[in-house]
């Protein structure tokens, strides 16, 4: 009874959401994210791409074109999740925070899909990142910001109760969500500055006002996180935005 209320609280929230076209107003999501990766990797051939946390799914997948003639390597910490990936053609197996056994200068580009945020060590792995990527290729981000309202929420509860939570107001979410979230360094100021110290330019920088789709179980909460998302927007609260994309590359110097 409660799961089907949920339900019909999240269409009405998907009309609302589509009809007012908050995506073009307050940040597109992963949209742009997907679009940078895919290009890339179609415009070049014969390159290494390196996705960290890439789990069950590489999500610029359906906008690649086939056949491709990258080699795309998937990284993550946990062999279950990278096993159900059928995007990949390597797969690598660490703690990217602590170390990526990759030669240096190995890779042409390195993506990151909302991994940033579950990294308990971010200056380790961009030191990791920036050792095994090739003078003057990107890099390309995509992560919940540290100050964001569901992050700060999220670090009131133990990691169990956080995911019991989760669950339960977003079936479905399983495999997405729930993670050991740390939230080391990924604010826009202090990721920023990470990365200019790693001789890391930025080319862009994407922001996102989402707060509400977490409030969207239920609609009257939908409305006071909307409220909370454009007040953000037009005072451009960037530092305490949900979530950000970085286009960045590096320096061909930096190494």
């Amino acid at each position: 009874m409660l799961k089907s209320f949920f339900k019909v609280n999240r269409k009405l929230c998907q009309v609302l959401n589509k009809s007012l076209n908050l995506p073009h107003l307050l940040g597109q999501g992963n949209v742009l994210y997907l679009q940078h990766c895919a290009e890339f990797i179609n415009t070049n051939r014969d390159k290494k791409v390196l996705d960290i946390g890439a789990g069950r799914k590489l999500y610029f997948a359906d906008l690649l074109i086939k056949p491709c003639s990258n080699t795309i390597i998937g990284c993550d910490i946990s062999l279950d999740e990278v096993q159900l990936n059928g995007d990949l053609d390597e797969v690598v197996i660490c703690d990217a925070s602590k170390e990526i056994p990759l030669p240096d200068q190995s890779v042409d580009l390195v993506t990151s899909y909302m991994c940033m945020e579950h990294l308990p060590d971010t200056k380790t792995f961009l030191n990791e990142a920036v050792r095994v990527l090739k003078p003057g290729s990107p890099m390309i981000f995509y992560f919940a910001g540290g100050l964001a309202p569901h992050a700060l929420i999220n670090r009131l509860f133990p990691p169990h109760i956080s995911k019991r939570i989760i669950y339960f107001f977003l079936p479905g979410s399983e495999n997405r969500l729930g993670f050991p979230a740390y939230y080391d360094g990924v604010t826009l100021s202090r990721f920023s500055q990470l990365l200019r110290e790693r001789g890391v330019h930025i080319d862009n920088i994407y922001v996102n006002y989402n707060f509400r789709e977490y409030l969207s179980f239920f609609l009257p909460l939908y409305l006071v996180g909307l409220v909370i998302d454009y007040v953000r927007y037009v005072l451009q609260c960037k530092e305490y935005a949900c979530s950000y994309i970085f286009v960045t590359r590096l320096m061909s110097d930096s190494h």
